[in-house]
């Protein structure tokens, strides 16, 4: 695409109209996503019932699942929860064919990168943010990503306080 500059600046604009934690979590993973030329992009949102902590989709980007599925994950479960059990990034430079498959009105392929951040506030993992791209995501991308992951948790937890 000979995209060179990406900036936190588009994501910024939109996290200031966002009036709730929904629209926080839509606005900032649409932006990301965009910025990344991502094919897909989820965030997974911690909760603890009984003890066990899980993380559960809430916000998604051109995923292939209906509106009224739920996925989550228990902290240490996969990738998801192992990003949000450690609170590090994770980057996977070779996703096996078939492990995710991103579905257009014109076919449907399976991305060969996946880059899974934590949505953390003060130390504490609110959340993780997953993006599958058909291209390598560089460096000053995973920077970014970070830091709007960052941006994101940030503005939830003003916005809920």
């Amino acid at each position: 695409q000979g995209k060179t500059t990406i900036s936190l600046e588009g994501l910024i604009n939109n996290l200031e109209v966002a009036n709730n934690k929904q629209e926080i979590l839509d606005a900032g993973l649409n932006i990301i996503c965009k910025q990344l030329d991502a094919g897909q992009g989820a965030i997974y949102v911690a909760t603890e019932n009984e003890g066990k902590r899980t993380v559960e989709l809430q916000s998604g980007y051109a995923l292939n699942i209906g509106e009224s599925t739920t996925i989550s994950y228990e902290f240490g479960e996969g990738l998801i929860g192992q990003a949000a059990a450690s609170g590090q990034s994770l980057y996977v430079d070779d996703v096996p064919e078939g492990y995710i498959k991103i579905v257009s009105g014109l076919g449907s392929s399976s991305p060969k990168y996946l880059l899974i951040v934590p949505v953390r506030h003060n130390g504490q993992v609110l959340g993780v943010m997953e993006v599958a791209s058909f291209v390598a995501i560089n460096d000053n991308q995973r920077k970014f990503s970070e830091e709007s992951a960052q941006l994101v948790a940030n503005k939830i937890f003003t916005k809920a306080s």
